[in-house]
Formats: structure tokens, C-alpha cells, sequence
């Protein structure tokens, strides 16, 4: 990550409650649901789209939040950026929930038809989380572009459904995150110095002992 121009203090409470009901709860969360009903329910092929005022709406959202993303990233407002990314992934989780895929899935063909539009669009937003989280957290980004089976990021667009085209057929679906266990948290105490109800200097993110995925 870059030094950014907004203060830094590092809290081993808040780095375990973020990662644990942000990271994992959120973006993760999305993210695998996504790409693990796609693998599931349509052999991991991006279905055909046919995207209805719904999908727009959402769409038009997070292109609203990628624009003020790449505002705050040549500000080097980092803090910010990320939390603009998790709204992003916000965003994409409650579509998911409002869409019900999994029980379009099992209905007329209409429906099915529809819960291919809605998992083709929630694909693409993952693969665009990964091309902003690149700048901020490149490894987590670099396991979303592999499960989405595409060997390189390209250069950032605002633009979500510029990625994952109807026949693409993705990688193998894991998920990003683990939960932060509070014997993990005291472990990482013990080993980087600080107090988990202090702050601490914040540990290296690419440190053996630090990792995000199982």
C-alpha cells in the first residue's frame, strides 16, 4: 500500500472486527456466493445477460462509487477508497439477496433465464472489486482474477460489466477470507508487539504469519 495522507493508527480490535464482518462478511462473502452459484448452477460458464431496470440501477451505483474510488486513490486517500470498495461489494450483496437467483434457479424458464442475468452481473462486480482492490490489496486481488479465470487485471474502468462476457468460463471458487479467531488475534499480539485493546504498529500484511485465505 501506499502512505496515505489521512493518519494511521492500527487497533488489533478493529483489524479483527474489519476483517471479520468486513472482508469476510462482506466482499468475501459476495464474492464466493457469486462465483460459487455460477459454478454450480451453470457449469461455470458466464451466461447470456438480458439486464432489466434493476440491473441498471445497481450498475449505475457502482459506477458512481468507482468514479469517487478513483477520485480518492490520486488523492492518496486510501481509508477511504477501501471503504468506498466494501460499499461496492454493499451494493452487490444486497442485490443478491433482493434477486433470490437461487430461487429463480428453480422455477420457469423465464426465471432461470433471469437468475443467469442476475449471477452474470454479480460475476462481473467481483471481477471489478478485484481491478480496485489491485492498488490497495494486490494479493487478495490476484486470487479473485485467478477464480475468475482471467490471467491478467486490466487497466481500471468505472464501467462493471466491461469483464466477464457471456461463454467465459471461470476458475475454481474459494473463499478469500477466514475468520479471525481471538486466540489468532492474542498469537499475532504475542508475536508484533501492542495490546488488543491498544493500538500497535501495524503488522507486515505479507508476513508469513499473516493470511487471508484458507
Amino acid at each position: 500500500m501506499r502512505p496515505e495522507s489521512q493518519d494511521t493508527s492500527f487497533s488489533w480490535d478493529d483489524f479483527a472486527l474489519k476483517v471479520n464482518s468486513e472482508l469476510l462478511a462482506n466482499l468475501g462473502n459476495f464474492i464466493n456466493r457469486a462465483l460459487s452459484f455460477l459454478a454450480n448452477n451453470f457449469g461455470s460458464v458466464v451466461p447470456e445477460m438480458h439486464l432489466n431496470d434493476v440491473d441498471l440501477e445497481l450498475l449505475a451505483g457502482i459506477q458512481e462509487d468507482s468514479i469517487e474510488w478513483d477520485q480518492q486513490m490520486d488523492a492518496v486517500r486510501e481509508k477511504d477508497a477501501v471503504r468506498t470498495v466494501l460499499a461496492m461489494s454493499r451494493r452487490g450483496n444486497q442485490y443478491m439477496q433482493s434477486q433470490q437467483p437461487w430461487v429463480l434457479i428453480k422455477g420457469s424458464e423465464e426465471d432461470k433465464k433471469r437468475a443467469g442475468t442476475v449471477i452474470g452481473v454479480a460475476a462481473n462486480i467481483s471481477y471489478h472489486l478485484a481491478v480496485v482492490l489491485h492498488p490497495i490489496m494486490p494479493e487478495v486481488a490476484a486470487r479473485i482474477r485467478s477464480q475468475c479465470g482471467l490471467e491478467r487485471l486490466p487497466a481500471f474502468s468505472p464501467h462493471p460489466m466491461s469483464y466477464l462476457k457471456p461463454g467465459h468460463k471461470i476458475g475454481t471458487p474459494k473463499p478469500l477470507f477466514t475468520k479471525m479467531e481471538s486466540a489468532k488475534v492474542a498469537e499475532w499480539k504475542a508475536r508484533f508487539g501492542g495490546s488488543t485493546n491498544g493500538t500497535a504498529a501495524e503488522p507486515q500484511k505479507k508476513g508469513k504469519g499473516m493470511h487471508f485465505s484458507s
